[in-house]
């Protein structure tokens, strides 16, 4: 009995589900040897070894942000590679919110109609979210909202919602972000049926008060 066909795009997503399964560090492995080759991922990912999700949050946070430095220095400036390279290493989306949303979305006057309804249901985990000429834009809530102030010590391990990165002491670059712009296109291109950019306008991993993300349509 033949077996259904799969085309190209169907198995690309099927791949790439299969992989957000794996631990953050395997996918990270993965997604630069596909981009930048083998050498050049055991030359970025340098000094990891032993370092898991177990470890001390500022041991993660130490070694991801040299990595997010020797990958910066190993991309063009125009920040294509990178997002593809990191976009590919997010969480996947739980597929029950995702479905949750679809149907909702549908039942909606619009998109503005739909971003409120879909924080107030729990399906966006965001603060708030608006939709303006012909973006929409996310602000997330922070992990411990009201532990501790902006730029004081602490703050970024209160907001950021990251295991990998929030024990910094020091700025990383927004390149880490990029990663989460690989979690909200996962539920805006499944939800809305068609394809968006995610830019990192806002990261409090670089100084920022907020983490916001542009997405574009």
């Amino acid at each position: 009995m033949v077996g259904p066909v799969v085309g190209p795009v169907a198995a690309a997503d099927d791949l790439r589900a299969k992989l957000r399964r794996r631990p953050w560090k395997e996918r990270l492995a993965h997604s630069v040897t596909q981009h930048l080759g083998p050498d050049a991922c055991e030359a970025i990912l340098a000094g990891g070894e032993g370092i898991d999700s177990a470890s001390a949050p500022t041991v993660r946070a130490r070694w991801a942000k040299a990595v997010i430095d020797r990958l910066d220095a190993s991309t063009p400036a125009d920040g294509e590679t990178r997002g593809m390279i990191m976009e590919a290493c997010a969480c996947p989306y739980s597929k029950a919110r995702i479905a949750g949303a679809r149907k909702l979305f549908r039942q909606c006057a619009g998109i503005g109609d739909f971003l409120h309804r879909a924080i107030e249901a729990g399906f966006l985990p965001d603060r708030e979210a608006e939709y303006r000429d012909g973006v929409i834009y996310v602000a997330k809530h922070h992990s411990h909202p009201g532990a501790a102030d902006p730029g004081t010590d602490g703050f970024v391990m209160h907001a950021c919602h990251c295991g990998w990165a929030k024990g910094t002491r020091d700025q990383i670059s927004a390149t880490f972000c990029l990663c989460g712009a690989g979690y909200y296109r996962q539920f805006f291109e499944q939800v809305l049926g068609s394809p968006v950019r995610v830019d990192v306008v806002k990261s409090v991993l670089r100084g920022d008060s907020e983490c916001v993300m542009a997405i574009r349509l």
